[in-house]
């Protein structure tokens, strides 16, 4: 039996609202492994988007550094933002750092805070950020 990528808190309480520019094969595998992710609607505005993630009760997922000023957008009300800020991110990479990100953080600790996913040079570090 394979081990799992993800706690099973993750698995079973995990939902995302990926953002347009989240690649199809991070949300695919978020998926395969059992994590409740949809797509935001193509075009949508940066504060919509928000809007919508509050309302569904999902941890914002996106490439946006534009969601890391967190004078334009209340967390407090939020479930979490998740900005991967990752130069030209490769797949492996970037599921290497949302397991990470899932292994070291349960759903419940991204209520209110911004998750700001990085790497530096071979080092991949995950920086919680409150309001």
């Amino acid at each position: 039996m394979r081990e799992l990528p993800f706690s099973r808190e993750a698995l079973t309480t995990a939902k995302l609202l990926a953002d347009e520019n989240v690649k199809a094969k991070l949300v695919r595998f978020l998926t395969e492994e059992g994590v409740d992710v949809k797509y935001a609607a193509k075009g949508m505005k940066n504060s919509a988007f928000f809007t919508v993630a509050c309302k569904e009760n999902r941890v914002l997922l996106t490439h946006d550094k534009g969601f890391l000023n967190t004078a334009l957008y209340k967390l407090t009300s939020s479930q979490g933002v998740v900005v991967i800020d990752i130069h030209q991110p490769n797949i492996s990479t970037l599921k290497s750092a949302i397991t990470r990100l899932f292994k070291e953080l349960a759903p419940k600790d991204f209520k209110g805070k911004l998750v700001n996913i990085f790497v530096h040079f071979t080092n991949s570090t995950l920086s919680r950020l409150s309001n």
